[in-house]
């Protein structure tokens, strides 16, 4: 299920992007139980996510794939909020600093590069509660006319 914090609620409807938060969202993205934290036009979204003890590898922690899913999400959402169409990837790397564990939170801040006419190029950082790096990633998505 995904949660949005009053803040973000108050600037969508500034920002004019009430009809895309309403929309369905994909499954992908309401099984990581995300909370929208902060939407700046075209520039940046922030965006939770609870580290879930399935998200877990042997070591008691968010494996990879989870993370570059969170990225992924992210990424598909600022594209939807700041072009008000669909996007498929072209890419995306990712590149692991450190550890997160259960109970603790996922923060995704992901930023437009570049927003042309058919792709979109963006960046985004991952951090720990503690405001600790634990990943970076970069993604390119095509725009679906």
């Amino acid at each position: 299920m995904i949660k949005y914090t009053k803040e973000f609620l108050a600037n969508a409807k500034k920002q004019g992007i009430e009809d895309v938060i309403i929309s369905k969202f994909p499954n992908c993205v309401d099984v990581m139980e995300p909370t929208f934290v902060q939407y700046m036009s075209d520039e940046l979204f922030e965006i939770r996510f609870p580290v879930l003890e399935w998200y877990l590898n042997p070591f008691n922690a968010m494996q990879g794939g989870f993370i570059s899913a969170a990225f992924d999400n992210a990424y598909g959402l600022l594209n939807k909020m700041a072009t008000r169409k669909e996007a498929v990837s072209l890419d995306l790397n990712t590149n692991y600093h450190k550890p997160i564990y259960k109970n603790d939170t996922l923060t995704v801040k992901v930023y437009m590069k570049h927003k042309g006419n058919t792709i979109v190029n963006m960046y985004a950082e991952a951090f720990n509660n503690d405001s600790q790096l634990i990943a970076t990633s970069d993604s390119k998505m095509m725009i679906m006319k």
